[in-house]
């Protein structure tokens, strides 16, 4: 095990790996260079943060996160880069927030090959009070080949975490990733790449959004998919199965093209 248990500082063009340990944040890190985490379990649960300046990246190979929640700091605070791979992401909140410019189309967190999942646990702890605004990851985020993972609840709704909540905010890119009973997955007026994804049993994936491109994409026993779409977006090659209630609405003046789109056994 390793506990980070006063000021942890990675200098500037100084890289620094970590594997293999049990991590337990109990002070704030400071990473200026690069710093690697590589099969690792990452424990922090209190208010400390990772600091990642404008020239810092941090990383994350194989590792798993359980249970970081946070209800009021994130629990890293990034100017620079943030790459999350082939790690397990189980029940947490709050994990990252980026001040990646919107408008800029540099991913300043990337996600590739892991797993999101929220279960019933997770409901049971947002019950007891924990501030559930915001989200899980801010930033422009880039997500590919990874799994995102929701829940029915126990009253027969998909996970839902609030008005103000939601998984991500400003996802550029999403590729060839897989999301299962997850609501409010695209939103907030951002318009989102999505290519080669499949949805299972999800409802309100794009809300509010605007200049969309949706490319082979397959869903599955999903409702409420376009909902409030404003400006123009482009759905291509898609694959619409078992749906049901409304499918598509949009916000006066959207425009919205479908091409080469197949629907099959659809119902209001």
């Amino acid at each position: 095990e390793k506990c980070f248990d006063e000021l942890y500082m990675v200098k500037k063009d100084c890289e620094e790996v970590i594997f293999d340990k049990i991590i337990h944040i109990q002070a704030n890190l400071h990473v200026d260079g690069k710093l690697t985490f590589k099969n690792c379990k990452i424990n922090a649960q209190d208010s400390y943060q990772i600091n990642i300046t404008s020239s810092g990246v941090l990383e994350f190979d194989n590792c798993e996160f359980s249970k970081v929640r946070r209800t009021e700091k994130y629990l890293i605070d990034s100017k620079g880069k943030v790459n999350f791979n082939r790690c397990s992401i189980y029940n947490c909140w709050k994990l990252v927030e980026s001040d990646g410019d919107v408008d800029d189309n540099t991913n300043d967190v990337e996600v590739s090959k892991s797993i999101i999942k929220f279960d019933n646990k997770f409901a049971k702890v947002k019950s007891t009070g924990y501030a559930f605004d915001n989200t899980l990851l801010t930033g422009n985020l880039l997500l590919v080949e990874s799994k995102v993972e929701g829940f029915i609840t126990s009253n027969g709704k998909i996970l839902d975490l609030g008005e103000d909540a939601r998984i991500f905010t400003t996802l550029n890119t999403c590729t060839k990733c897989s999301f299962i009973k997850c609501g409010h997955i695209f939103d907030a007026n951002h318009g989102y790449n999505v290519v080669e994804s499949s949805f299972y049993s999800c409802e309100n994936v794009f809300v509010d959004t605007s200049y969309n491109k949706v490319v082979d994409c397959d869903f599955f026993n999903c409702s409420y998919i376009f909902y409030f779409l404003c400006g123009e977006n482009t759905v291509e090659k898609c694959r619409f199965l078992d749906c049901v209630n409304q499918i598509f609405f949009m916000s006066s003046g959207a425009i919205t093209s479908f091409d080469s789109c197949e629907f099959r056994n659809i119902s209001q």
